[in-house]
């Protein structure tokens, strides 16, 4: 029996694009026209409670009772968010 040589071709497929989503979220009944509010979305719950890995992260100033922010740029899936508003204190001299 003779010994066949056979050599491979490695095949690049082309990436499949992921699907992305859009996503919009209203924050209303802002207490203080002051101060800003930091929206972190996560990929998932337990990311979310870990407050690690987030996907995306935004600052919004408060300049009006209700903000809308959206994206449309987000992965397709199960999506968690965390707002928090920070106010910022000046210090006295």
């Amino acid at each position: 029996m003779m010994a066949t040589n056979i050599q491979s071709q490695e095949i690049s497929y082309p990436e499949k694009e992921k699907p992305t989503s859009k996503f919009k979220l209203v924050i209303e009944a802002i207490p203080e026209i002051k101060g800003e509010v930091r929206i972190a979305i996560f990929d998932s719950p337990e990311n979310t409670i870990a407050k690690k890995n987030h996907l995306h992260a935004v600052v919004l100033p408060v300049d009006e009772k209700t903000l809308t922010w959206s994206d449309d740029s987000l992965p397709f899936g199960v999506l968690c968010y965390l707002p928090f508003i920070t106010i910022k204190i000046p210090m006295e001299s």
